[in-house]
């Protein structure tokens, strides 16, 4: 294996989840395409910052989608559970993303163990959405 090559998230509302990730983080769609086997289902892939990729999966039934836990709540659940992208400076990109009007679901703060700083950001389904970096006062 070399790496990750994508991560997905199932929303209720296609097109206003890949507006959404457009808009707030900055994704562009590279590719949409359905499926034969599974009727009524959208996806697409999204490619982000520094070359990430998210595949979108909408349309079919989303009565199984959580959308009320908390953020620390969310941690408690089993299987797949965030995704989270790097940056050097986690208060930056809050910043930037409170700018496009993306309110924190959990404010930046140091985590001594495991010596990150970390914030938390949702979608419009409520998946979370981790923004992980240094510590404050630290480099890379």
């Amino acid at each position: 294996m070399r790496g990750i090559d994508h991560a997905c998230v199932r929303v209720r509302d296609f097109e206003a989840a890949l507006a959404w990730y457009e808009e707030k983080l900055g994704f562009a769609v590279e590719k949409r395409w359905t499926l034969e086997q599974v009727p009524g289902v959208e996806i697409a892939y999204l490619r982000g910052p520094n070359a990430s990729r998210l595949e979108i999966i909408g349309g079919g039934d989303v009565s199984g989608l959580r959308t009320n836990q908390s953020f620390m709540e969310q941690f408690a659940i089993g299987g797949w559970n965030h995704i989270c992208f790097a940056s050097d400076d986690v208060d930056a990109t809050m910043a930037d993303l409170a700018s496009r009007d993306v309110p924190a679901a959990l404010p930046a703060a140091d985590y001594p163990d495991p010596g990150r700083r970390v914030a938390g950001v949702r979608d419009l389904d409520g998946n979370v959405i981790e923004i992980s970096g240094p510590l404050s006062g630290k480099a890379g």
